[in-house]
């Protein structure tokens, strides 16, 4: 026979499925099937070794989603199936985002996707509490949080969802900011455009902006434009011409401001033409034909007829009658020219000349490039820029005139004369001060023509001096997420670029797991995410510039509140009876909190009559004697804490139909000679038939009449202890299965007490205890009698001393000698 109806198995990559048979004997050849499909041969056991019982047990390892199906197992000519489904907790699909940005006014999907078997149940909060869907809602199967016509003020926050199924849940926190700005240029704002004649020129107007912004396109005069504007917003000039000169602007703005980009066009006239032209003559007389004709070929090498050189422009003439005029030469530097003929062809061979252009020494005319000023000590300047190319010197010897001052009204400038370096360190400077700094060439000649850029720069940066006051806690928003918040520093405190605030906080009892948030300097609130339920936190903040933080930070402590707890564990619904269903559980593998108790449901699906109580948190198993007969039930556990209910975790069972429990199955162990325990198996193997809801035992002496009915282990009890029985007496034990006034009974089955007698034992064979007893008693009477003896002579000698008996024998004691006195014998008397 078998005894597997279904198997249901919660899916994980280490999961074992096992079907198995009970098969008499003699052993049949048994062969496995599954129907639709094939046996997963290279993850079974072997069926020909132990492990698999011969053949009786299919072991499937590493379980997957495709194995599940319908078993056939054939012995012989009888066929049995089993029904297999494998069931997976809630798994993320694909990254979730954490953190999500989105404008004022738009429309935001908010996303958790999650797979599962069965299909996971989602459902959404909003800082720990309900949300209320007036201008939300959930769309997907629960998936998708939708809100539309976004606000600032009312969606931002920190949104929680949940996926759980019978088999366990995950949980995934999104931060939503509803961003809500004027509009601002992602590209530079003020741009002058050099473009040819009849060409295509695009101006794009590219901007951020929280709500949409409008963009309008118009000139001058604040006339709009009506030429081509795509869909991003960018102008298009289809065939440029002079007239389309001039100055274009494109205007966005939205309800929190306004802003402005500027363009300038130039329109240049392209004045270079090819012309390639080719003579071809025909003449003749009659049937002759003369044809003259010019092949095209690359130009003849051009040659050059005259060059005048100066220190800033040379004049070059070559053989056609055109010239040409060079200008802006490099100064003190060596030209050599040379001209080059083209047509379409090709170019032609260059054409040299002897002569060269060689320039003079002057005074520099640009500057270095790139200047930049930052300290990287709390009190110097480090002033560095780009050293200029030996052709931008104009001259030997060229130096760097550094000039720096405060950026104040009464400061005067100073000057370090700097020989062909890159930088330069001013010392003795005020902490983090603002400077003007100009870098200017200078040769032989003098210094450069051209006045350098003054740009800013600040000196070294120091330690902040004070951290943020008053750091408390403003909400806690769930057991996972504090809202903290501060009163901002003064900037003048800071001693540096205010780059914002560092919050370091961590549990309690692992202080070497700090998290960190920064903060923008602009922000006073800010929240702490992933924390634990019920745990102690520290958190401090401190004050940061570019290089330093402020060495004492404020400290804040704080609990984190009890939450809703996870699903039960592992709950197993049994139907045992007609009448009585039993369900077992485990904790929760998240309480979040103290664990008050557990909640039971059982729904009647047919007749719609559902039924609830309460348990304390020690209990984790109820049974449930109301049901009716042959009828399916939905049974829900779930957990309780102070912070409210957890998720529930349902499964369903069908009743037995009305009969008598199964024969009981149990074994007997004698304790002692006045007491035996019985040990009820209400199931066989992994398998639950129908033991019923009770068990006790009807035991009576051998040859007797008279029947003692123990007291009733009710499930999950299965131990029941026989008491008072007598020693050395064989008793006849009959194990009763109970379920409501039905009972099954088993057959009686015989015991024997042991006797506790002295002589019983011996008789019995138990010599290795009765050996030790009388070893025992040996060595006590041995020592009794040694002590006796010694007693006796101790009496017998006490009062007579071998000294004193020989001198009274030689005459020589003296009692009045000083000597004598001081012996307590003579202060006391002795017996003789």
């Amino acid at each position: 026979y078998y005894y597997y109806q279904g198997v249901t198995e919660n899916f994980t990559d280490h999961t074992v499925l096992e079907l198995a048979a009970d098969i008499c004997r003699p052993l049949p050849i048994v062969r496995w099937a599954k129907l639709n499909g094939d046996l997963p041969l290279s993850r079974m056991t072997d069926l020909s070794n132990a492990e698999s019982a011969f053949g009786k047990m299919l072991i499937i390892k590493k379980a997957r989603r495709e194995d599940a199906g319908i078993y056939e197992c054939h012995s012989g000519e009888i066929v049995h199936q089993m029904r297999v489904i494998i069931q997976a907790p809630p798994s993320w699909v694909g990254e979730q985002s954490k953190k999500v940005f989105v404008p004022e006014e738009g429309t935001i999907n908010l996303k958790c996707s999650a797979t599962g078997d069965p299909v996971p149940e989602f459902y959404w909060l909003r800082n720990g509490k309900v949300i209320h869907y007036d201008r939300i809602r959930v769309m997907g199967g629960g998936e998708t949080l939708q809100i539309q016509n976004a606000s600032y003020h009312d969606d931002s926050g920190m949104y929680q969802c949940n996926a759980s199924n019978s088999n366990g849940y995950i949980f995934q926190n999104i931060f939503l900011k509803v961003l809500a700005h004027a509009p601002y240029f992602e590209m530079d704002s003020d741009v002058t455009m050099d473009v040819i004649k009849n060409s295509t020129v695009y101006l794009p107007c590219e901007f951020k902006a929280a709500p949409k912004a409008v963009a309008v396109w118009v000139d001058k005069d604040n006339r709009h434009y009506t030429l081509q504007i795509f869909k991003n917003n960018t102008l298009k000039i289809v065939g440029t011409k002079p007239s389309d000169e001039g100055l274009y602007y494109c205007n966005v703005s939205n309800k929190y401001g306004i802003d402005r980009a500027t363009y300038k066009l130039l329109v240049y006239s392209n004045d270079f033409s090819c012309i390639n032209l080719i003579v071809i003559s025909f003449s003749g007389i009659g049937n002759i034909r003369n044809i003259s004709y010019k092949i095209a070929d690359v130009p003849a090498t051009p040659r050059i007829q005259m060059l005048q050189c100066s220190d800033e422009q040379a004049f070059i003439s070559w053989n056609r009658p055109e010239d040409y005029v060079l200008r802006r030469h490099w100064i003190l530097a060596v030209y050599k020219f040379r001209v080059i003929a083209c047509n379409k062809h090709g170019q032609s061979e260059p054409g040299y000349t002897n002569s060269k252009c060689v320039t003079q020494r002057t005074r520099p005319t640009t500057n270095p490039s790139n200047v930049s000023a930052e300290g990287n000590e709390p009190n110097n300047l480090v002033i560095r820029w780009n050293p200029m190319e030996k052709i931008d010197w104009n001259g030997p010897e060229l130096e760097y005139l550094v000039k720096y001052r405060q950026d104040t009204r009464d400061s005067q400038w100073r000057h370090i004369l700097i020989q062909d370096a890159g930088s330069t360190t001013v010392r003795d400077l005020p902490t983090y001060t603002r400077y003007l700094v100009q870098v200017k060439a200078r040769n032989v000649v003098g210094d450069s023509t051209a006045e350098p850029e003054v740009i800013t720069g600040f000196s070294g940066e120091n330690f902040p001096i004070e951290s943020p006051k008053n750091f408390v806690v403003v909400e806690q928003a769930n057991w996972t997420c504090t809202t903290v918040s501060w009163t901002p520093v003064n900037p003048n405190t800071v001693r540096g670029h205010f780059k914002g605030y560092l919050i370091e906080y961590w549990l309690d009892e692992f202080s070497n797991g700090k998290q960190k948030v920064y903060v923008d300097k602009f922000t006073d609130v800010t929240q702490l995410q992933d924390l634990q339920p019920v745990s102690n936190y520290t958190a401090q903040i401190v004050t940061i510039n570019k290089r330093y933080r402020s060495p004492e930070p404020s400290v804040l402590h704080f609990a984190t509140a009890e939450g809703l707890p996870s699903e039960v564990h592992n709950l197993r619904i049994r139907a045992v009876g007609a009448n009585t269903l039993f369900a077992s559980w485990e904790k929760c593998r998240h309480p979040n909190g103290v664990i008050l108790g557990y909640f039971i449901q059982f729904n009647d699906n047919e007749n719609e009559i559902s039924e609830e109580t309460f348990v304390l948190n020690r209990q984790l198993y109820y049974l449930y004697e109301k049901a009716r007969p042959n009828t399916n039930y939905t049974i829900s556990v779930w957990g309780k804490t102070y912070a409210g209910e957890g998720a529930k975790v349902s499964d369903t069972v069908k009743t037995w139909p009305i009969k008598e429990p199964d024969v009981p199955t149990f074994e007997v162990h004698v304790l002692t000679p006045y007491q035996a325990e019985v040990i009820w198996h209400p199931f066989k193997g992994s398998k639950w038939i129908m033991p019923g809801s009770s068990f006790y035992v009807n035991y009576s002496k051998q040859g007797e009449n008279t029947w003692i009915k123990s007291q009733a282990a009710k499930l999950p009890e299965k131990v029941v202890v026989l008491r008072n029985l007598s020693e050395g007496t064989e008793y006849m034990l009959i194990g009763v299965a109970e379920e409501r006034n039905r009972l099954s009974s088993s057959r009686s089955i015989i015991i024997r007490t042991p006797s506790d007698g002295f002589l019983t034992r011996i008789l019995q064979g138990h010599m290795h205890g009765t050996a030790w007893f009388i070893s025992t008693m040996c060595v006590l009477l041995i020592a009794t009698f040694t002590v006796m003896i010694m007693c006796c002579c101790q009496r017998q000698h006490s009062g007579k001393y071998p000294v004193k008996r020989k001198e009274l024998e030689k005459g020589c004691f003296q009692p009045d000698s000083d000597e004598h006195k001081n012996f307590m014998e003579y202060q006391y008397g002795f017996s003789s």
